[in-house]
């Protein structure tokens, strides 16, 4: 069973040295999307509104998580992550399918024109099982100088 949460109740498995490593996280990040050849620019600091971006928390049975959020014209997932000791049960793709979902039912269809991920080495399969592609390398260089945040590549799910 996947419940809509609070940021305070995935803080915990955004922890795990895994998923973000030692950098600090917030409960949205105002990174925009990157397709590999249009640089979409920077950063959206509207984000941070949280009544423009609407950030929503998904538990799954306190194994596995995942947020998302409106950014721009584009929905952003975002911290999926799972348990070790859970991994290799679906969790991950439950998680996924049950957001792509949820976000069509909490945004209308006009506010938006895809659905993007950040996605690391260990859930690009995931993402890509549920209809993602691919649209950057790994640890791919930015226009800007800057890198993809750890060894993550951009993902992309179209509507």
């Amino acid at each position: 069973m996947i419940d809509r949460v609070n940021f305070n109740d995935v803080m915990e498995m955004w922890k795990d040295p895994e998923m973000w490593g030692d950098t600090e996280f917030k409960p949205v990040s105002s990174m925009k999307f990157y397709d590999g050849v249009d640089y979409h620019g920077g950063n959206d600091m509207s984000v941070y509104d949280y009544e423009l971006s609407v950030p929503q928390f998904l538990l799954y049975q306190n194994k596995g998580c995942m947020s998302y959020f409106k950014i721009d014209r584009t929905i952003r997932f975002r911290g999926l992550f799972v348990k070790k000791e859970y991994r290799g049960q679906g969790i991950s793709e439950k998680l996924l399918r049950y957001a792509i979902s949820d976000c069509q039912n909490i945004f209308p269809s006009t506010s938006y024109d895809f659905i993007w991920a950040l996605a690391g080495p260990n859930s690009t399969h995931v993402h890509k099982k549920v209809g993602f592609y691919s649209v950057t390398d790994k640890m791919h260089k930015l226009p800007d100088g800057n890198y993809s945040h750890h060894k993550n590549g951009y993902m992309r799910y179209d509507l």
